[in-house]
């Protein structure tokens, strides 16, 4: 082959690598208020152990018909409003140990937050609403169980799914080649930014993000030892919180050591497990409208020292 030929060959290449490399950034498009749509969550837990092998066993499973809509479209964000349409009496609320009267209270309230016009998570917009559910409660530990002692204890358990979908809104993405993102995932001992493996890809219309982080034993552990500190601190913070004096440096130092005790034999019990986890995700969005199609998150917690997995997949499917 000439010089020449061999020249506009590698141009010829150049080219259609660049050509096929495209960039997206998925943003609300149109989005008016009132608009909605059906969205059914499932929860299905499953287990492995020495008897089951790799077939996954399912140990329970949860379907919840819902309805997700714009409540409102303002100049700078929308509120979002995620309300059940089971809103009779369940079995789960019968079975509640809170009774079956408030637990369908707090089933059957909407869940609301913003988004900024870009589509990026901002705040619950009716954590108000929740709190005063326990107002005439006489068991104020109902409160804190269920959402939480304040506003940010709540939108950390109540948006964080949320906040996995729509972190993907306003970010420049590469297609079709695999990436490496850091995201934020509660791995229940700590909440870490994760470098996690992730491929989006776009076809007929739809834009799909598959996402893959795997932490080894080791970096667990770590993750367990990070959270266990931040949890110390928070304990002795809360207890002189609740006392009406201020407590001396000499008690705080004596509650450190008496929590610290009970921190290590957990991140013992943690070491001795051998936990290492895998967290796979797909999220499919509307290219043109950004809105969401589906959701589908699977973690697989595995100790190697049971030879066992479990495994829980939370799924969305909007129509």
């Amino acid at each position: 082959m000439s010089m020449k030929k061999t020249i506009i060959l590698i141009s010829a290449l150049a080219f259609a690598t660049f050509a096929n490399a495209a960039e997206i950034v998925l943003k609300p498009q149109g989005w008016k208020e009132g608009d909605s749509k059906k969205l059914t969550e499932e929860l299905i837990r499953s287990h492995t152990d020495s008897t089951t092998g790799s077939t996954p066993r399912v140990v329970s499973t949860k379907k919840t018909p819902n309805k997700i809509s714009v409540q409102s479209a303002d100049s700078d964000k929308y509120i979002i409003s995620i309300m059940t349409l089971d809103t009779g009496y369940t079995k789960s609320d019968s079975n509640s140990i809170f009774g079956a009267e408030l637990a369908k209270k707090v089933r059957t309230t909407p869940l609301k937050f913003s988004l900024s016009k870009d589509g990026e998570l901002g705040h619950s917009a009716n954590y108000e609403e929740f709190e005063a559910l326990f107002a005439d409660s006489q068991h104020p530990f109902y409160k804190t169980f269920i959402i939480g002692n304040n506003k940010e204890d709540f939108e950390q358990r109540n948006l964080y799914t949320w906040g996995l979908i729509y972190w993907y809104m306003n970010k420049k993405f590469e297609t079709d080649k695999e990436l490496i993102c850091k995201k934020k995932y509660n791995l229940g001992v700590s909440a870490p930014e994760i470098d996690t493996k992730m491929r989006v890809s776009v076809v007929n219309g739809k834009v799909t993000f598959e996402s893959e982080v795997k932490l080894t034993e080791e970096a667990y552990f770590e993750e367990a030892k990070k959270g266990a500190l931040l949890r110390l601190e928070n304990q002795v913070e809360s207890v002189t919180l609740e006392g009406s004096k201020e407590i001396s440096e000499s008690r705080k130092n004596d509650l450190r050591s008496i929590f610290a005790q009970q921190i290590d034999r957990q991140l013992k019990q943690i070491k001795e497990q051998r936990i290492s986890i895998q967290i796979k995700e797909t999220v499919v969005f509307d290219e043109k409208t950004g809105w969401l199609i589906s959701f589908d998150k699977t973690t697989t917690t595995t100790s190697a020292t049971s030879n066992s997995s479990t495994i829980i997949q939370n799924k969305f499917i909007i129509e």
